[in-house]
């Protein structure tokens, strides 16, 4: 039965109280807000799937229905319009929404960029540059990779000092969550090397041509997108959870990244996402990194609405797309972004 909370969102679509609630709000409130997606397929097979289903936000028809709703409704803006208005060169319009993803999957190019063109709609790209061009996928779809092909074929999937059993239930979220959260734990060094342990001991390794389930954009595609006005942003340079890095990992991954993308596109990068983007995935010692390696804004995975001259530059919160959230579930959360 659904819950209290998806019952009133339900309501709020259906009577089109939303709607209202979108004009009524934005009169009185000076906000922005960040819609934040991973990936956009056109179809998908859950249980053959070979890689994390939870980095999979919309189908292409969601998106689409989506980003119609986005365009009708909200004037949605870049980074860089809200950077020119903080520092008073620029204004914002009434309504403003910024369209974000994170990562760098190539579906972004082949599936979200045609309805974001057709529709005039700029996004921001945030990139983990250490992956663009390249075969191999980002090293959390690999792990998730690793363990359910494991589980698939019946056997235990032991990894960085843990063993996380083939009980049939290998795609429970709370069982992947457990593993994330384990690798998510480490020492990145230290992360990293289970990782490649775990490739050595199950005799993984990555086809010629990569995954087409889970492949990086490449530079090429990057500068198309660029040339049609979406706008790029880091997301470090290999992914990695910052606060368990040295400082000197630290300083790459943001400054690599930063003028890897800018030597690509041509576009000033001011506006790091930072990886994971929880409470744990960023401190003072990573934020006062950023600021000083350059940006202007630090992008989180916490979720909510950006309240303008309010909010913190170096924490600023997001709203998730999710693969199951509904059509009622996505018009509420525009609704009321902070519930």
């Amino acid at each position: 039965m659904p819950g209290k909370r998806a019952l009133f969102a339900a309501a709020l679509h259906a009577s089109g109280i939303s709607r209202v609630v979108y004009a009524v709000r934005g009169a009185f409130i000076d906000e922005v807000r960040i819609l934040a997606y991973h990936r956009v397929l056109p179809d998908w097979h859950e249980p053959s799937f070979p890689f994390d289903l939870e980095l999979i936000s919309a189908s292409t028809e969601e998106f689409t229905w989506q980003m119609e709703h986005v365009r009708r409704h909200f004037n949605p803006i870049r980074f860089a319009d809200l950077i020119a208005f903080q520092s008073g060169r620029g204004v914002l319009p009434s309504r403003p929404i910024i369209v974000t993803f994170d990562d760098g999957f190539d579906d972004n190019f082949h599936h979200a960029f045609p309805v974001l063109r057709r529709l005039g709609i700029p996004a921001t790209f945030f990139l983990s540059t250490g992956y663009i061009g390249g075969n191999q996928t980002f090293w959390y779809d690999w792990l998730c990779h690793l363990c359910l092909m494991q589980h698939a074929a019946g056997k235990d999937f032991d990894f960085a000092g843990r063993v996380f059993p083939a009980n049939g239930e290998s795609r429970d979220r709370a069982f992947l969550d457990e593993l994330f959260l384990h690798a998510k734990s480490l020492p990145d060094p230290i992360l990293r090397g289970a990782i490649a342990a775990s490739e050595q001991r199950y005799s993984a390794a990555f086809p010629a041509g990569g995954f087409a389930e889970s492949r990086p954009l490449t530079w090429d595609q990057v500068r198309v997108m660029a040339g049609s006005g979406m706008e790029f942003g880091s997301h470090a340079v290999s992914h990695p959870v910052l606060t368990r890095t040295s400082n000197e990992q630290l300083e790459h991954e943001i400054r690599q990244s930063k003028q890897t993308i800018e030597e690509q596109t041509g576009q000033s990068i001011e506006v790091i996402a930072y990886p994971v983007g929880e409470h744990f995935a960023f401190d003072q010692r990573v934020m006062n990194a950023v600021r000083s390696a350059g940006y202007l804004l630090g992008v989180s995975y916490l979720s909510g609405s950006n309240r303008i001259g309010q909010f913190d530059s170096y924490a600023v919160r997001r709203l998730h797309v999710e693969r199951y959230t509904t059509r009622a579930e996505f018009t509420s959360s525009l609704a009321f972004p902070d519930w």
